[in-house]
């Protein structure tokens, strides 16, 4: 008869005296039996059965687990190598640039230069004279009338008429003049008492042209006084 070594402890911790008795009918059938064996082995002989004469109970003591063995101390960490000090790495070799160059961009196209604008010709500017004094003018005046009557006295012709009847005066006359010397007027301001001669005076300067003002003159017309003297040629 076998029994689990668990469920031994705890049934012999349970009841103390159901095992002696167990343990006592196990011992007593087993004698039985190995009795009969002997029995039917020498059924000749007599069979002088073994007594019990003192019979003595064990209790067996309850298994105790041995207790775990202790860890073993960790073995200390080895220390960390030295670092060796590496030899300095070489520069690098610089590759040639093997990527394309980009292409120039072409420039703009510049329109092209307009032509000069033509230039316009340049207008002359009236050139200003110099201011003139009023004595300057004056002079200008005198010579500018000097040389009128000069021409007048130099152009003159008398009429026919007045050398058959044997005439001859002097016309005073107001003749208004241009700056470029034309005539715009001529009056009679003093009569020489003859109206023949007064208006062969007239006539005479009217079909004259005078040289223009010069630059110490006035720029507006100015008015010449003349003494016109006709003579006949028989007077």
């Amino acid at each position: 008869m076998s029994f689990e070594h668990g469920q031994t402890i705890n049934h012999i911790g349970g009841n103390r005296f159901t095992f002696p008795l167990a343990l006592l009918t196990a011992i007593a059938i087993e004698g039985t039996i190995i009795l009969g064996f002997i029995s039917m082995h020498n059924s000749r002989q007599v069979v002088v059965s073994p007594q019990v004469t003192h019979l003595t109970i064990v209790t067996q003591p309850p298994h105790v687990p041995p207790a775990p063995p202790k860890p073993a101390p960790p073995k200390p960490a080895p220390l960390p190598p030295k670092p060796v000090p590496l030899p300095p790495k070489p520069k690098p070799i610089p590759k040639p640039d093997s990527k394309p160059r980009p292409k120039p961009r072409p420039l703009p196209k510049q329109p092209a230069p307009m032509p000069p604008a033509p230039q316009q010709p340049a207008i002359p500017q009236p050139v200003v004279p110099p201011p003139i004094s009023p004595a300057m003018q004056e002079t200008a005046l005198q010579a500018y009338a000097s040389a009128v009557h000069d021409a007048v006295q130099s152009h003159l012709r008398v009429p026919r008429m007045i050398d058959l009847l044997h005439l001859s005066g002097i016309t005073s006359l107001a003749v208004k003049i241009a700056p470029d010397g034309r005539i715009l007027s001529v009056s009679v301001i003093h009569s020489s008492g003859e109206t023949l001669i007064d208006q062969s005076a007239v006539a005479s300067v009217k079909v004259m042209h005078f040289p223009p003002f010069g630059q110490a003159m006035p720029t507006h017309p100015v008015t010449v006084y003349l003494a016109v003297q006709l003579d006949s040629i028989n007077s």
